[in-house]
């Protein structure tokens, strides 16, 4: 691996052994997914803290190429601002529906929300 190192947003060198405890984000204009021994991002997994246990050359070489940002020390529970992008905050709001979770005989997963209170009976009936 060669000893040129990546700038992270503080303006300080990252090298391998700098990389762990860092929390990395993908960066979805750049890539759909990146996995490397011990670390792993994609659609269901945003973020990730790098471990002693990473593959550090594969995810120093991301940082490089754009593919993943460095978002330690952001508040990503009130959203995320980068050059890249932002995103909202999370929220969470009680509808007082319920959700409904079944299985078919094939094992494919099935998550439904009754339209109104009537639906919602008709189903507790159902299980």
């Amino acid at each position: 691996m060669t000893s040129a190192a990546v700038q992270t947003k503080v303006s300080k060198p990252v090298t391998p052994d700098s990389l762990i405890g860092r929390t990395l984000t993908l960066n979805t204009v750049v890539a759909r997914k990146f996995q490397c021994g011990g670390f792993s991002l994609g659609p269901l997994r945003q973020f990730a803290t790098v471990t002693s246990e990473t593959q550090l050359a594969p995810v120093l070489r991301a940082l490089s190429d754009g593919k993943l940002i460095d978002v330690t020390g952001s508040e990503t529970a009130n959203g995320l601002k980068t050059r890249y992008g932002s995103t909202s905050q999370v929220e969470e709001q009680d509808t007082g529906r319920k959700a409904f979770v079944t299985t078919d005989a094939h094992g494919n997963m099935y998550v439904v929300t009754p339209k109104n209170k009537t639906e919602q009976k008709r189903f507790e009936r159902a299980i």
